[in-house]
């Protein structure tokens, strides 16, 4: 599976905070056309030095991408040494005033093998698809979202929850010793035209799911969609980053990948009868992988590592 990728567009605002707690890889408002690795962190609120932690994921995970330019096949266990070796300096920097910092985490990669998606926290990715809305969508590691799973909460109590700030999972914090996992999906269901959204909860505060997925089902331009989307969350309670990027096209070179799914004619007529119709599929519990970081390589050698030497 080979993508030909439209150029990415980002966004990264301040919105109504005093300082800046996100970051971004890469960190430009259009990256660079063959960049295939996409990284969004959200420094936690409340904890110290959260633009510190956010800062140094984004760029950890940036760096050890940098062997991979999606010609090869990536999968849970690199994705383990890259969150790993994130974990690593995300320690180093750990202490003093920056002690007890922590982030979220969203990644996103394309590769021969599909679309590996890796999330810790509620910063969130989103497929949209033209025609038929979202097709994926991280779930959030948050009380709430937790307590909507599990049938204590409708989603329509969730929706502005005293509560909703409250998050079950990140990087860094007080317990470095139990770094949390990350939970991953390799998307292969995807098809041109297919746009990814890696966004942090300051978007979210500004677009329902519905809103994004019309935003992103229109008509307007890849940079026109962005620009709406930044003007809505420009005023949000919360600093609000965002990058889109766009699938143009996808050769299929492997026999042992599948093939992309037929079209829904059932949601065809549906979309006829009322262009307002979204369809929203979030991912299926059983095909996630949660992920724990790999601890970097120490240099040793396998009987040095067997024996404890």
């Amino acid at each position: 599976m080979e993508f030909e990728l439209a150029p990415a567009i980002s966004f990264y605002q301040i919105g109504q905070r005093q300082n800046q707690e996100d970051a971004r890889y890469p960190d430009t408002d259009n990256p660079w056309p063959e960049c295939t690795t996409f990284v969004v962190c959200d420094g936690v609120g409340g904890l110290d030095k959260g633009e510190v932690a956010s800062a140094t994921v984004a760029s950890a995970i940036g760096k050890a991408m940098e062997p991979f330019d999606g010609k090869e096949t990536f999968g849970a266990d690199d994705f383990a040494r890259v969150l790993g070796i994130a974990y690593r300096d995300l320690a180093r920097r750990n202490s003093g005033e920056s002690a007890g910092m922590a982030t979220t985490l969203t990644f996103l990669h394309f590769h021969r093998g599909g679309v590996f998606t890796a999330h810790i926290g509620d910063s969130r990715i989103y497929q949209f698809r033209p025609r038929q809305g979202i097709v994926f969508r991280s779930y959030d590691h948050s009380l709430v979202n937790a307590l909507v799973r599990t049938g204590n909460l409708t989603p329509e109590e969730a929706v502005d929850h005293p509560q909703g700030n409250i998050i079950t999972r990140c990087m860094g914090g007080a317990d470095n010793e139990n770094p949390a996992a990350a939970t991953t999906v390799n998307i292969t269901d995807v098809l041109p035209g297919d746009v990814f959204l890696l966004c942090s909860d300051g978007v979210l505060h500004c677009a329902t799911d519905s809103e994004l997925a019309d935003l992103f089902d229109s008509e307007l331009s890849d940079a026109e969609r962005m620009k709406r989307l930044a003007a809505a969350s420009e005023s949000s309670v919360d600093n609000n980053t965002a990058i889109a990027v766009r699938v143009l096209d996808i050769s299929r070179r492997s026999e042992n990948l599948p093939e992309p799914p037929a079209p829904d004619d059932d949601f065809e007529a549906e979309h006829e009868s009322d262009p307002s119709a979204t369809r929203i599929i979030t991912v299926a519990e059983d095909i996630a992988e949660e992920v724990k970081p790999e601890e970097p390589s120490t240099g040793k050698g396998f009987f040095s590592r067997l024996f404890g030497r």
